[in-house]
């Protein structure tokens, strides 16, 4: 398929599911948003699945470990530049995403 699906959040906080895999979340949250990255045993992402976040209202995306996950990224930053960029996050391991994108501390 040349399409993904589009999930659209207005939410301060969300964890990623895995309705998450393959789509492109949207937050138009107005103020920071954070998306957590869930440890093996809570949600079960496969090794390999892949997803995008894009930040659309005024409020950055940051992303955090739910304490146990990985997240492994550039400089250890972790939260998106500006409005209207788009971060890709893939499972690479078991508990472990990498962050690909435009971002910042």
């Amino acid at each position: 398929s040349t399409t993904i699906p589009i999930n659209p959040y207005a939410v301060a906080a969300r964890t990623l599911t895995v309705s998450d895999i393959g789509a492109l979340g949207t937050d138009t949250y107005p103020t920071t948003v954070t998306v957590t990255l869930p440890q093996d045993s809570a949600v079960a992402i496969p090794v390999g699945s892949f997803g995008y976040v894009e930040q659309l209202g005024a409020g950055k995306v940051t992303f955090a470990s739910d304490g146990t996950s990985v997240i492994e990224c550039p400089l250890n930053y972790k939260s998106t530049a500006e409005q209207y960029v788009m971060v890709m996050w893939m499972k690479t391991a078991a508990n472990t995403y990498t962050l690909v994108g435009r971002l910042l501390p």
